[in-house]
C-alpha cells in the first residue's frame, strides 16, 4: 500500500468514525422538531431538511431587525477539551428566581425540566468534541504537508527534516523571530487548537440564513438550534465543525484571513462526507467545488438540477428520485477525489501563504490557489472529456497565452464593481441575501431585480453605495410588514 493510500485511510477512519460516535447520540434537545430522523438516503435527505427549515425558521433564525435587541440570559457551563477551558452559554436558557428554567425562541417560551436542559448541555458537549476530532483527522498532517510543499518547490533541494532544521533558526536580520515564525508556517495541530474561549448556543447572528458564527481572533463564536437539527439530521457536526475552523487561529488569523476567503477554507472539510448529500449540491460557500467538479470531472451541477428538479409549483419541488440518488453516487467519486486532492492543496497554501496571499491580492481572487492547484494536478474534461479539451487548448494555446498576460498586467486594479470599500459593502450585502458573491449568475439577478447597473456602481461614492445597501435590506426584508 502507497504512503499516500495509507493517510488517505487513517483520515477517512478517523472522520467516520468520529461522525458514528456523533450519530449514536439519541437523546436530543427539547427543541428538536417531533419525529425529526436521521439519514443517509439522498432523497429523504432532501425532504427531511426542507422539513427541518419550515419548522423551525421563524423560531429560531434571527433576521428581522428587532431581534438585534436582545440580551441573553445565558445558562454557563464551563467544560475542558485537550486542556483547553472553554465556557458554554446556553442564551435561550434562563434559570428563573423560583428554580424553573424556561426556554426562549422568537416566537414563545416555554418551561422545561432540569433533566431536559441536561440533555441540551450534554448533547451539545457531545457535538463539539465530535466536531474537534473531525477538524484535527482533517488537519493534523497540515505542518507535514506544508513543508513538503515548500521543500519541494523551494529550489534547494533539501529535504523535509533538513528543512525543519533551517526554519527553526532565528533570522539574522531580526532575531526576535524565526524563519518559521517570519513564513507564517502551521505548527503542529493539537485538538485544543480547535477550542475557542467562549461558544454560544442561540440568538444567531442577525444575516438571513445564517446558523453559525464565528468573530475571527475574539475566541468567540455561536451555534444555533436550526444548525444543531440540520447536524443531527445528516448525522455529522458539520456547522459546528465549519465554526471551529474558524475559531483555530492557526488556520484562520489576521492578517492573513483577510488574503483568501475564509468561508470557503473553511467548509472544505465539511463537504467531503458520503453520507451528506445536500451541503456540496447547493450551499452558497463552495460555489467553485461545483464548477472545479464540472470542469475537471464532469459533474455539470447546473444540468443536474435541471434534470431534477422538474417542476417548482411556487416552492413545492416536484423531483426526480431516481435521478438525485443517481447524481448523487456520482457526486460522491467527485468528493473521494476532493479527499485526495485538499490536503495537498491545503498544505501548497499554509507552507507559502505569504506568497498566496500576494497572488490573491494581484488576481483580486480570494479562491484562485484552489482553482491554480487543481490545474496542477488534474486535466481539464470540460470539453467532451480530455482528449477533446486538450485538443482545443493546444488549438487556442496562443491566444490563451495572450489574453492571459493581458489579464495578468491589468490584474491588481480596482475591482470591476467600485473601489474597495464599494466592493466590502457589496459583497455584505450579498452575503445578507443569500447570495455567493462568487457566482456570476446570483449576481447578475441580484442586479436585475434591483434595477442595478455596473457603470453606476463604479461612480458610486461610499455613503452612496452605504445608503444603496440600506434601501435594498430595507426592500427585502421589512416592506409591507413582513420578512422573507
Amino acid at each position: 500500500m502507497r504512503k499516500s493510500t495509507q493517510i488517505l485511510t487513517t483520515v477517512v477512519f478517523l472522520l467516520f468514525g468520529a461522525v458514528s460516535a456523533f450519530a449514536q447520540s439519541r437523546e436530543v434537545p427539547h427543541y428538536f422538531p417531533p419525529g425529526v430522523i436521521q439519514t443517509t438516503d439522498p432523497v429523504e435527505q432532501w425532504k427531511e431538511y426542507l422539513e427541518i427549515l419550515a419548522a423551525t425558521k421563524k423560531a429560531y433564525e434571527a433576521n428581522t431587525g428587532s431581534t438585534n435587541l436582545l440580551i441573553p440570559n445565558g445558562v454557563r457551563v464551563e467544560h475542558e477539551i485537550d486542556g483547553k477551558k472553554f465556557t458554554l452559554v446556553l442564551d435561550r436558557h434562563a434559570r428563573l428566581d423560583d428554580g424553573r428554567i424556561r426556554f426562549t425562541s422568537y416566537v414563545g417560551q416555554e418551561l422545561i425540566t432540569e433533566a431536559q436542559l441536561q440533555i441540551v448541555i450534554d448533547y451539545t458537549l457531545n457535538e463539539i468534541e465530535t466536531a474537534v476530532d473531525l477538524n484535527l483527522a482533517f488537519y493534523k498532517d497540515l505542518r507535514k504537508m506544508a513543508m513538503e510543499s515548500l521543500a519541494g518547490e523551494s529550489g534547494l533541494n533539501i529535504s523535509v527534516e533538513e528543512l525543519e532544521k533551517i526554519v527553526k533558526q532565528k533570522v539574522p536580520e531580526n532575531p526576535k523571530y524565526t524563519f518559521e515564525e517570519l513564513y507564517w508556517l502551521p505548527k503542529e495541530m493539537e485538538k485544543k487548537d480547535f477550542v475557542p474561549n467562549e461558544i454560544h448556543l442561540g440568538y444567531g447572528p442577525s444575516i438571513p440564513g445564517a446558523i453559525g458564527f464565528a468573530w475571527l481572533d475574539s475566541g468567540l463564536i455561536y451555534l444555533t438550534p436550526i444548525g444543531q437539527v440540520v447536524d443531527y439530521l445528516m448525522g455529522k457536526p458539520a456547522v459546528t465543525q465549519h465554526e471551529l475552523v474558524h475559531a483555530n487561529q492557526n488556520l484562520q488569523s489576521m492578517p492573513f484571513a483577510q488574503a483568501f476567503d475564509v468561508e470557503f477554507a473553511a467548509s472544505i472539510p465539511e463537504m467531503i462526507s458520503p453520507d451528506d448529500h445536500l451541503r456540496l449540491q447547493f450551499h452558497s460557500y463552495v460555489s467553485d467545488l461545483r464548477e472545479m467538479a464540472w470542469v475537471f470531472f464532469g459533474f455539470d451541477y447546473e444540468r443536474v438540477r435541471k434534470e431534477v428538479i422538474q417542476f417548482d409549483a411556487g416552492g413545492n419541488l416536484m423531483i426526480d428520485e431516481a435521478k438525485f440518488t443517481h447524481y448523487a453516487g456520482l457526486l460522491n467519486q467527485v468528493k473521494a477525489e476532493y479527499l485526495r486532492f485538499f490536503p495537498k492543496a491545503i498544505g501548497e497554501f499554509y507552507g507559502k501563504i505569504m506568497f498566496w496571499s500576494a497572488m490573491h491580492d494581484k488576481l483580486v481572487d480570494k479562491r484562485a490557489v484552489w482553482r491554480i492547484m487543481m490545474r496542477k494536478y488534474y486535466e481539464p474534461t470540460i470539453l467532451g472529456g480530455q482528449e477533446n479539451t486538450a485538443k482545443w487548448l493546444r488549438a487556442n494555446e496562443q491566444n490563451i497565452k495572450e489574453d492571459s498576460e493581458k489579464a495578468w498586467k491589468t490584474s491588481g486594479s480596482a475591482s470591476d464593481i467600485g473601489g474597495d470599500q464599494n466592493f466590502k459593502e457589496l459583497i455584505h450585502l450579498a452575503r445578507a441575501l443569500g447570495i455567493d458573491p462568487n457566482d456570476e449568475k446570483q449576481v447578475k439577478q441580484l442586479m436585475r431585480e434591483f434595477g442595478l447597473r455596473q457603470e453606476d456602481l463604479q461612480q458610486m461614492e461610499p455613503e452612496q453605495i452605504r445608503d444603496l445597501v440600506r434601501e435594498i435590506l430595507s426592500r427585502k426584508f421589512y416592506s409591507k410588514g413582513g420578512v422573507r
